[in-house]
Order: C-alpha cells, then structure tokens, then sequence
C-alpha cells in the first residue's frame, strides 16, 4: 500500500502561526550580575536576570520560591510567579 501524499499548502500559511516579535538581543552587564550573585549569595545565573531587570526598570517573575524569598526583600519588583503579581 503507498503512502498518500499530504497535500501541499503555500508557505504563507505557516507564517500565521509563527508570528512573533523577534526577540532583542541583550548584553548584561557581567560586573555588576557578578557582584549581585556574591551579595545576595545567588546563582550568577539568577544575577544576571536580576541585573536586567534593575537596568531595564522592569519585574522579575520567577517560579523559583527560594530566590523569591531571598530577592522580594530587597527588591519590590521581584514577583512570585502565580501569585496575582
């Protein structure tokens, strides 16, 4: 028994479904992440979302209920994720 081919469908189709915004490309500032993850004793991973955040003047969401409760003190713009934020 062959294979039926699927119908072909004009590209553009496609397009629909994948219309995002690209996303910008950002450098954050290694120095001043590096120097968040030693005084908050975060990952330098965590730091440089945190310095992002504080350079763009925008909230941090996370899920990770530890680095929430380490940073919210600190940082009012620190938001649980699922919490209403």
């Amino acid at each position: 028994m062959a294979a039926t081919p699927l119908p072909l469908r004009k590209p553009e189709r496609h397009f629909d479904l994948i219309r995002l915004r690209c996303p910008e490309l950002v450098e954050p500032d290694v120095d001043t992440a590096f120097r968040l993850a030693l005084q908050r004793q975060i990952s330098l991973w965590d730091a440089i979302y945190l310095a992002l955040a504080l350079e763009r003047r925008c909230d941090l969401i996370t899920a990770d209920r530890r680095l929430y409760r380490t940073l919210a003190p600190h940082y009012p713009f620190v938001k649980m994720l699922g919490s209403g934020l």
